[in-house]
């Protein structure tokens, strides 16, 4: 592996990025894009990796696809969203500059956001930026190759000024802490997806309902995985269908976890999203990822218009304490349902509003 390089700024990192952007206003003559120099090579006197950081924002999907067609055509390699929805990696032509991370995408996704909090709270502090730069060196020697380490015992000082910006809510700061730490990525499911999704869904019904359901039941659930699979290739199709949604917690390039939500299925509840299903092995549980996936559902729903939203638990499930943490209430609203062959209680827990999702 290649080590960590960690030089002393220089001006000229600053003339690279205005060559690099003057071409690619060039290039994007027309779309109404902003290009904004982030990273550590924007801090006058940070040492840093000689990298520029580069991100290309645009106010709405449409320019976006003008601007990845329009880069495609000049020759830059498209690297895909690397994870990130809502936002593009590029390679640029050998020849068009210095060597860059370049990134297009909506200029209000957190990913962006990030880098300009960061960046200005930087420049504003020379007190922050000695402590960094110091932070910085020592990590780079410590780890010497391991780039995902290096990311990662930076995360703390990050999140940290994140945090004092008041800019970004409690969910938004988990999702950059987790995607710093390389540990989780919550994203849509996908075609391909429905064979992982099904392992977890067998799993996790053994681990959360041992002991509440039949144990014969639990016990039949693996020799019925390819009929799992099929249901759920059904499923992804569907996912992208009106108000419904299916997300799906990935680590270390596994599915462990996921979350479907929709229109209410009940009478009781027309007004209401629903959370289908929020299912994650035991071995995620505890690391806020459950939280993750329930409140980028949550936002889903709250972006199609529900106010309030419920989810049916069965009665003997301690899950439901996860639930009242978020801001579920027990609704005293019961149904039977036939599990296995034996029947079992649920209640409906409530969340009468989305707002602390946002």
């Amino acid at each position: 592996m290649k080590t960590i390089e960690i030089v002393p700024w220089t001006e000229k990192w600053t003339q690279d990025f205005l060559l690099l952007k003057s071409r690619l206003n060039s290039i994007l003559s027309g779309l109404p894009v902003r290009i904004e120099h982030v990273g550590s090579t924007s801090i006058p006197c940070l040492a840093a990796k000689p990298i520029i950081d580069l991100d290309i924002m645009v106010p709405t999907d449409t320019m976006l696809h003008h601007v990845i067609h329009k880069l495609k055509s000049a020759g830059f390699e498209h690297r895909g969203n690397l994870g990130i929805v809502g936002r593009e990696a590029f390679y640029a032509p050998e020849g068009f500059g210095a060597t860059a991370h370049i990134y297009a995408g909506l200029s209000e996704i957190v990913a962006f956001r990030n880098h300009l909090a960061v960046r200005d709270a930087l420049l504003a502090s020379s007190e922050l930026r000695e402590a960094y730069g110091k932070m910085k060196g020592e990590i780079a020697r410590e780890v010497t190759a391991d780039m995902a380490a290096y990311c990662r015992k930076k995360t703390d000082f990050l999140v940290g000024i994140l945090q004092r910006s008041q800019l970004f809510s409690k969910t938004e700061i988990l999702n950059i802490e987790i995607a710093n730490r390389h540990d989780i990525l919550i994203r849509p499911i996908a075609e391909g997806d429905e064979a992982g999704a099904a392992s977890v869904h067998i799993h996790s019904w053994r681990e959360a309902y041992s002991g509440i359901i039949d144990q014969a039941h639990l016990d039949s659930l693996p020799a019925n995985f390819s009929q799992r699979t099929e249901r759920w290739r059904q499923i992804i199709k569907d996912s992208f269908l009106g108000d419904r949604k299916t997300l799906v917690a990935v680590r270390d390039g596994n599915i462990v976890g996921f979350a479907s939500v929709g229109s209410a299925r009940d009478q009781e509840f027309t007004d209401y999203g629903e959370l289908w299903s929020l299912y994650l092995l035991r071995a995620c549980q505890g690391k806020q990822i459950g939280y993750l996936l329930l409140s980028e559902a949550m936002k889903f729903l709250y972006q199609h218009g529900y106010r309030k939203a419920y989810a049916w638990v069965l009665t003997e499930n301690p899950t439901k304490g996860f639930y009242e943490r978020t801001g579920a209430v027990d609704s005293a609203i019961e149904k039977t349902d036939e599990i296995g062959g034996k029947f079992h209680q649920e209640r409906a827990m409530v969340w009468n509003t989305l707002d602390a999702f946002l």
